[in-house]
């Protein structure tokens, strides 16, 4: 969209219509001392477009560029292989430039895609209903616990949270569930596995325990093995268990959150052809049974027929301000991340069933021989004995040793990791790593631990 500024003639006219002398008189409802003042923000003078050209590339090149294969990092943001007809396919116009389907009627290529997006995700999960995404895994959390209060009908407060969620998603949860009153606990994890510890979750299920959240892989990226049996737990007593997988890929060789008993799943498709970019622009899904469908935050595509027996796509449900009374709305949260969710749509339909297992078969392998070649190396030890996927955390003898490591590493081209508590690091490994590129990292690390 060009940025076409007005000019002196235009603003006088508009003033002229409103009746203000000035465009200063408008914000004089506004206390003058909170008024930004004309030289408050000591700007540069403007420069010429070539001079801006050759700023801008100038901050663009102090960004380091890490080879695919050379990039171990993780912790919620993963390098996958993108295929390039995404690209091609969402570029197109009808795709890149729709914006919300409000108009069902010029809208059913929105609508159908965002339907078959939902089915796909209902299909990944094995639950009955899927909503259309959300901003992230994060914020789809805080309305999935959201979903879980209007279901218990807001009188239950207690969130049993355990300290392996990924510590952003933990953040989000303090922050928006806080308005609402709800308590969050934290269920302790097992030092030795890295699994949540289902005794401290025992421990927490009070009359007042609203639901249980379980991620898995969880932030280090150990499976939970005693997933199903938390669900269990939790239906037993009445509470909501909540299944989190930020690693969706993970999917592909794992049991669905459906056929380990969870009533609600909640996952980040950053993985699904999406890049890491800077952190985003990312999306969260919500998919659960159809007893919660009334209380599904986002908006819900469904399928039926037009007056002359057609099939048509509609907006069946929607349960933001914008569309029903305000105080009977689930959320005013982003009802869907459309072009983030239609890129997944599009990986999915590339790689399908096969090839998704197969994928997930392959990141469990090259992360396991990582993790075996780093056992050989002296001085290092892998920190948690639970089953990983494609994701681990590597401890080093020292913090001092660690940080030599590390910057070391970075100088030979690799992003080695997340530097993770005093002397370890979170090692993530994709498909997009090779058992070369892997070995050399392997050898780099070698020499810098000795």
């Amino acid at each position: 969209m060009p940025y076409i500024p007005h000019t002196t003639d235009d603003i006088k006219a508009m003033l002229n219509t409103i009746g203000k002398k000035s465009v200063d008189e408008l914000f004089n409802s506004i206390p003058s001392k909170f008024r930004l003042k004309a030289d408050a923000l000591k700007m540069d003078k403007g420069l010429s477009e070539s001079e801006a050209k050759e700023k801008v590339e100038g901050v663009a090149n102090s960004n380091r560029v890490f080879a695919s294969s050379k990039n171990f990092m993780g912790a919620g943001a993963y390098n996958h292989f993108i295929p390039s007809a995404i690209n091609h396919i969402v570029g197109r116009s009808e795709f890149y430039t729709a914006y919300t389907p409000y108009q069902p009627e010029i809208s059913q290529g929105t609508l159908q895609a965002i339907f078959e997006f939902q089915t796909m995700m209902c299909r990944l999960t094995g639950l009955d209903v899927s909503n259309a995404s959300m901003y992230d895994g994060a914020t789809a959390l805080a309305e999935a616990v959201m979903l879980a209060y209007r279901a218990k009908r807001e009188k239950k407060k207690t969130v049993i949270v355990p300290k392996n969620l990924h510590p952003e998603y933990d953040a989000v949860l303090k922050l928006s569930l806080a308005p609402f009153g709800l308590n969050i606990v934290h269920a302790d994890l097992d030092e030795k596995t890295g699994e949540i510890s289902t005794a401290s979750v025992k421990s927490h299920i009070t009359p007042d325990a609203l639901c249980v959240i379980v991620q898995s892989p969880n932030y280090y990226g150990v499976i939970e093995s005693a997933a199903k049996d938390i669900a269990a737990i939790a239906k037993a007593a009445d509470v909501i268990p909540i299944f989190v997988c930020v690693e969706t890929t993970s999917l592909g060789m794992f049991k669905s959150p459906a056929e380990l008993g969870f009533d609600i799943a909640v996952l980040e498709i950053q993985s699904l052809g999406n890049p890491v970019a800077f952190g985003g622009p990312y999306a969260g899904v919500i998919v659960t049974k159809n007893e919660y469908v009334r209380s599904l935050p986002g908006r819900i595509i469904g399928e039926t027929k037009d007056i002359d027996g057609n099939r048509a796509y509609v907006l069946t449900l929607a349960t933001r301000e914008q569309h029903i009374r305000r105080e009977k709305a689930t959320s005013n949260i982003c009802s869907n991340q459309a072009l983030v969710a239609l890129r997944s749509s599009v990986y999915l339909s590339l790689v399908g069933e096969d090839g998704y297992r197969e994928l997930s078969k392959t990141n469990y392998a090259l992360a396991h021989y990582a993790k075996e070649q780093l056992e050989k190396v002296n001085g290092i030890t892998i920190k948690y004995s639970g089953v990983f996927y494609n994701e681990f955390v590597v401890s080093f003898k020292s913090k001092d040793v660690r940080e030599k490591a590390y910057t070391s590493l970075k100088k030979d081209g690799f992003l080695p990791g997340l530097r993770h508590g005093e002397n370890s690091m979170l090692v993530a490994v994709t498909e997009m790593q090779t058992k070369q590129s892997i070995d050399t990292y392997v050898d780099s690390l070698r020499r810098y631990v000795a």
